[in-house]
């Protein structure tokens, strides 16, 4: 399941954008502390082909 499609497929069974259980909550915890205000850009770095 790395390939894209399979990927998408995971997501779409998990009613949701994500590829692996949990994490949803991981991106929202990770987030949760920043200041709302003021941010314009967020860079996302994680691991994955960058597809």
């Amino acid at each position: 399941m790395n390939s894209p499609t399979g990927k998408a497929t995971l997501a779409y069974a998990r009613n949701g954008d994500y590829a692996h259980p949990g994490e949803e909550d991981a991106v929202v915890a990770a987030v949760d502390r920043l200041p709302r205000e003021g941010i314009h850009h967020l860079l996302d770095v994680g691991c994955g082909c960058g597809i």
